[in-house]
């Protein structure tokens, strides 16, 4: 019998840096409801609640057999789980979860469509619809509409009279094997007259919406989420739909491809989509390198012909390209290598010089050679440590440094308050103790407040007449392009001819458009940052001095202003200009009228999404900014609460009572000093380049 997998080989850190933070934000949160009072603990609340359902998703996506399932497998450490055959080959988007905030670690649960998600899937509803609209491809909605229908009509031959009472329902495991996958998430054959086969691979597929399967947190540092997916360049669009529909789930991607092939139309199509999702941080995985010849000699070629794919039709050169084989890797986790060229791995090792890695962790594990040669040469842990350092990055990062943002201005308000009850003030020390009535608290609040509203409305005024400007100026571009276009199309449609396909190239557009509106983004973004700064200080200078010190912590916050990322998606239309002959059989008789349509089409499509993009963005500022003031205006308010409490008269309790409670404030004040230096030592390092340790 094979050795067991070592467990050094089986644990790997991806998301390790991510956890340390989550971690220390968790118990940052549970000291500050354990002395902040009702008010501001209920702050606290929605960051613990986000901490806890905080997750790294990660999307394998690629062709069918590029090998998806089986890196899939072999990053989750799960072999042998997901069915990684050629046929039947994964048909349901599947999500595997490690470390789920609901404390599920083991079981599954299947979740089927029902009438409402069929009619998405085949009408193309959702966000995904205006990214993958095909410019005039109605004969591939016609397709699909087919196709869904064809499913619907495999689940009832697959489950008889079971069918109807199945849709908009789930099924529930506890425990999971291959063999149950396989009956929801594989395609199987295709039924066979009436008879129903209750063990049947792919038996409930067809009407399977999701699957969501259940693990403990390790291999994985931190809660993550591993999703496979049926593939694009699918035989059938459903599944490609499919596809496409599932990739808003995700964070950071795995982009598999094929050594036999590398790059292709497909692939570069899907890395567009992933842009036009603003799903910018994945990684690139040449897989199959066994299964070619000389495969030493291959790496470098392969990673310079998709790097300069990327760089020629992307205009993208800094994206990770590993070139690997998961069937190295699986033979390294498991042992199980009957169908591996152990000359061909051992040659490759000593071409690529891997020989003191290996041997490094053949010491470190225990494993024999050959295993520790292929996990080397895999491509594995290249990819593992790709992905670690993108987990820090992007929406994670920013996700952090608004929560990290957060408790520190509870935490600060907090320590404002206790050194009111404790007389840790400035002025308390001097013998002037900062104090307001509750009159003058309420005019005071009422007097910055109106002046504040002031200033935003007149923010709001700039800031709307900015998004319209940004939307007319980004139709005009759309405008002028077409124009361009006309003589294209004609000579394009004159090339082809009746029977041909054409394509007209939409990147320079999706270019300009992106860069425009990117750059209007941060622009107004730019505007609405220094102005909230400038309300700052105005609010500032307008306190009377007794208050400066309790007041100094509360603030409009800028942050989540600076947080909000422009979208770049709706301008990378996904689909290439197609009038194939499929849809212009009997529809024109002439090539002026389709160049026409053509022109028109884009025209008014693109114009279409810069004004709807503009209005867009409108609202996400002016929502923002509601949401920004009403914080402002509540911390503000507690705060003169907490400023008129201390020195009312009717608050004071008699002397021991007193004495015991300031004893206990001077130990939540040295706790919530402490606190504060450790908040801002970690916002220092969150808003650097650099790691927390």
């Amino acid at each position: 019998m094979t050795d067991a997998p070592s467990k050094d080989v089986l644990t790997h850190g991806i998301g390790s840096e991510l956890n340390d933070v989550r971690l220390a934000l968790s118990e940052a949160a549970d000291t500050l409801v354990a002395v902040s009072g009702e008010d501001l603990s209920q702050r606290v609340q929605p960051v613990k609640d986000r901490l806890n359902k905080m997750i790294v998703r990660i999307a394998v996506v690629g062709q069918i057999k590029a090998g998806k399932s089986t890196f899939a497998n072999c990053l989750t450490r799960k072999i042998d789980l997901l069915p990684a055959d050629v046929n039947p080959w994964t048909s349901v988007v599947t999500q595997l979860y490690f470390g789920h905030y609901s404390g599920k670690t083991s079981g599954a649960v299947f979740r089927f469509f029902d009438e409402d998600q069929w009619d998405i899937l085949a009408n193309r509803g959702g966000r995904l619809a205006a990214l993958t609209e095909g410019l005039l491809e109605d004969y591939k909605r016609t397709e699909l509409l087919t196709e869904v229908k064809a499913m619907r009509t495999r689940a009832e031959q697959r489950l008889g009279e079971e069918f109807d009472g199945l849709l908009g329902r789930s099924h529930r495991f506890s425990t999971i094997t291959p063999d149950v996958m396989a009956q929801y998430v594989s395609a199987g054959d295709e039924p066979v007259g009436d008879t129903v086969d209750e063990t049947e691979a792919g038996r409930f597929a067809d009407i399977t919406h999701t699957a969501e399967i259940f693990f403990e947190q390790p291999p994985f540092a931190c809660p993550a989420c591993v999703i496979d997916t049926p593939g694009i360049n699918d035989p059938l669009l459903i599944r490609e739909e499919i596809t496409q529909q599932s990739l808003e789930d995700a964070d950071f991607f795995v982009v598999v491809l094929s050594a036999h092939q590398s790059l292709t139309k497909e692939d570069l199509r899907l890395i567009r989509l992933l842009k036009a999702l603003d799903r910018n941080r994945f990684v690139i995985f040449v897989n199959r390198l066994d299964e070619i010849n000389d495969p030493s000699a291959s790496v470098d070629q392969l990673k310079d012909r998709v790097s300069d794919q990327l760089a020629e039709h992307l205009d993208q050169d800094d994206i990770d390209i590993v070139v690997g084989s998961a069937e190295w890797a699986s033979y390294a986790i498991t042992g199980h290598g009957e169908f591996t060229d152990m000359t061909a791995l051992n040659d490759f090792v000593i071409a690529r010089r891997l020989q003191d890695d290996a041997a490094e962790l053949l010491d470190a594990t225990g494993l024999e050679d050959n295993r520790a040669d292929a996990y080397v040469a895999s491509g594995l842990r290249e990819i593992e440590a790709a992905l670690s350092d993108l987990v820090l990055q992007g929406s994670a990062r920013t996700h952090l440094v608004s929560m990290v943002d957060d408790l520190l201005t509870v935490s600060t308000q907090v320590e404002e308050r206790l050194k009111l009850r404790t007389g840790q003030t400035d002025d308390a020390k001097t013998g002037d103790p900062a104090a307001l009535t509750r009159e003058e608290c309420d005019r005071l609040l009422h007097k910055i407040m109106t002046q504040a509203n002031k200033h935003v409305r007149t923010l709001e005024a700039v800031m709307i007449t900015s998004c319209d400007a940004l939307g007319g100026k980004l139709s005009k571009l759309a405008v002028e392009f077409t124009e361009d276009q006309r003589q294209v199309v004609r000579a394009a449609l004159a090339e082809a001819g009746r029977e041909g396909d054409i394509e007209i190239d939409l990147d320079p557009l999706r270019e300009k458009l992106t860069k425009t509106y990117k750059s209007g983004f941060d622009e107004i973004q730019g505007v609405l940052w220094d102005e909230l700064k400038s309300i700052n200080s105005s609010f500032r200078a307008a306190l009377p001095k007794r208050v400066e010190q309790p007041l100094q912590t509360v603030r409009i916050a800028t942050l989540p202003i600076i947080g909000l990322l422009p979208r770049s998606s709706p301008f990378n239309q996904t689909v290439t200009f197609d009038l194939s002959k499929t849809w212009l059989g009997g529809i024109f008789s002439s090539s002026d009228r389709l160049t026409e349509k053509a022109i028109d089409t884009i025209r008014s499509q693109f114009s279409e999404i810069a004004l709807d993009t503009a209005e867009k963005e409108k609202k996400l500022f002016s929502d923002t900014l509601k949401e920004t003031m009403d914080q402002f205006q509540t911390d503000l308010q507690e705060q003169l609460t907490a400023v008129a409490n201390a020195t009312d008269p009717a608050s004071i309790a008699t002397k021991e009572v007193q004495e015991q409670a300031r004893d206990a404030a001077l130990r939540d004040l040295t706790k919530i000093q402490a606190l504060v230096d450790t908040l801002t030592a970690l916002q220092q390092d969150l808003t650097h380049d650099n790691v927390p340790a």
